[in-house]
Order: structure tokens, then C-alpha cells, then sequence
């Protein structure tokens, strides 16, 4: 599956995004899988604004 595909079809991806307050871009998707991203660290309970 393509992460253009991705972005528009994973509701929990979807969801996160908006949570987060980001688009769900091709490029969040990209990040999403790889488990980086403003979108993914919300989900892991943070803010997504820290620096590692």
C-alpha cells in the first residue's frame, strides 16, 4: 500500500492527525509508518513538540 493510499484509507492514522491538529499528509503518512511524526508522538502521549 502506497502512503498517498495510506493517509486516505487508516482511520486510526486519520484520527491521530486530527488530534494532533496536522493534516494527513502523504508525507505524515510516510512518517506515521516509520513510528516519527507530530501525529505518531500524540498517539504515543506526548505532545509531538518535544526535541529527542
Amino acid at each position: 500500500m502506497t502512503n498517498r493510499k495510506f493517509a486516505k484509507t487508516n482511520k486510526r492514522f486519520v484520527e491521530a492527525c486530527e488530534s494532533a491538529e496536522v493534516k494527513p499528509t502523504v508525507r505524515q503518512a510516510s512518517k506515521w509508518r516509520r513510528e516519527k511524526g507530530k501525529a505518531w508522538k500524540w498517539l504515543q502521549g506526548g505532545t509531538g513538540n518535544e526535541k529527542p
